[in-house]
């Protein structure tokens, strides 16, 4: 082949004797089976990171749901809260902490919660605590840690 201001042109001579004018594959020496590596080390790095990724995945979605969870629980405390506050200081006893339930909605979302509504006494006499603590299992056999909260309320005077 000649070639003339950047056209190639044919001219049927070569200076090779055994080149017949079609398009040789190239033979790269050293190279057989390079892809064949290339693809088994990429299967490896792909199945590392998908066994590493899955169980990630699975932990972040357990402690979602177990954050859900707790902002449940900690609204319902909450509200619970705001209850016992309306009662009067002398009226907080062991009876009306009893009377105490869970809303539907918390039963539903934390089957075999447990609610404990507690009074006592500042040993002065000057106030009353009231402490409401919720108990929930994430799975059986392993409890979430229990959301308490407390309140001081202070002693109201008797009327005359």
């Amino acid at each position: 082949m000649t070639q003339y201001r950047g056209i190639r042109r044919r001219t049927g001579f070569s200076a090779r004797p055994d080149y017949d004018g079609r398009a040789e594959k190239p033979v790269l020496q050293g190279r057989r089976g390079a892809l064949l590596f290339e693809l088994l080390t990429s299967g490896v790095l792909l199945a590392i990171v998908v066994s590493t990724v899955i169980p990630m995945l699975g932990w972040i979605i357990r402690e979602r749901h177990l954050n859900h969870q707790r902002q449940a629980a900690l609204l319902e405390v909450g509200n619970l809260m705001e209850r016992v506050a309306l009662l009067g200081s002398n009226e907080m006893t062991r009876e009306e902490g009893a009377k105490f339930e869970l809303s539907d909605a918390l039963q539903k979302e934390l089957p075999g919660a447990r609610l404990s509504v507690a009074f006592a006494d500042d040993p002065e006499g000057g106030a009353r605590q009231a402490t409401i603590e919720l108990r929930w299992d994430v799975v059986p056999g392993r409890p979430a840690p229990p959301v308490r909260l407390s309140a001081w309320f202070p002693r109201q005077k008797e009327a005359p």
